[in-house]
């Protein structure tokens, strides 16, 4: 268990300074837009690092979602739950010194908040949405036949197609325990840029619920066609 908490704290620190380290200063505008590759790039090669120890969560949504789907499938102890919950408090304490050490090295902090052509309701459904299908891409890691190579691949292409469609909308956080470090960093030096920070723990915690649900759903349909051995309608 210890040796898949640590792995989990230390991909999480390392993808919130891969997120801090590569905002770029120049630009005003809150959030990942114009730094989607370096964010989609960096999930992928610490998930080959890490992921086959804890399975690569990183964000409190991704471990929301795994809860709620093992236990609609009853398939989860005691003891895997309370490993599963652990890695929640792991993630969010992890990200933050990462953000204070990404603000170190960038010389400037970033933070999420919506755009000033955008609204705190917009910026929640886009959160919402994209988390929902980021954690589901990640929930459907394993139960198909494709390597796992490819799979680490598919999360980063969900990051990076979610940065790039809502990003100017919502910021693009889509991880809580991101959202909420490089708030608390940008708040300790500046002082403002924070009020929204709820929206960026809730509605990604929600969509991982969301997802939770839905792979459950799917799951059940692909076991009924590899049992039958008949490709969908």
């Amino acid at each position: 268990m210890w040796r898949r908490l640590t792995a989990e704290i230390v991909g999480t620190f390392l993808f919130t300074l891969s997120v801090t380290v590569s905002h770029f200063s120049m630009f005003k505008i809150p959030g990942t837009y114009y730094s989607a590759y370096a964010v989609a790039g960096s999930v992928v090669i610490l998930m080959i690092m890490t992921g086959y120890i804890s399975g690569g969560h990183f964000n409190p949504a991704v471990t929301t979602g795994h809860i709620i789907r093992n236990i609609i499938f009853q398939k989860i102890n005691k003891a895997e739950l309370i490993e599963l919950i652990l890695y929640i408090p792991a993630q969010f304490l992890s990200a933050i010194p990462a953000a204070y050490l990404g603000w170190g090295l960038n010389r400037s902090t970033m933070y999420f908040d919506t755009t000033v052509t955008s609204s705190t309701a917009e910026a929640f459904f886009a959160e919402l949405v994209y988390s929902s299908l980021i954690v589901g891409v990640a929930l459907m890691l394993g139960k198909l036949n494709d390597s796992v190579i490819i799979g680490t691949m598919g999360i980063g292409i969900a990051y990076f197609g979610g940065i790039l469609a809502v990003g100017l909308i919502s910021g693009g956080c889509f991880n809580p325990a991101i959202g909420l470090a490089v708030n608390i960093v940008h708040y300790s030096v500046h002082g403002s840029d924070a009020n929204k920070t709820w929206v960026y723990i809730v509605a990604p915690l929600i969509g991982g619920a969301v997802a939770g649900v839905l792979n459950n759903v799917f799951l059940d349909e692909l076991k009924a066609q590899k049992k039958s051995k008949v490709g969908p309608d």
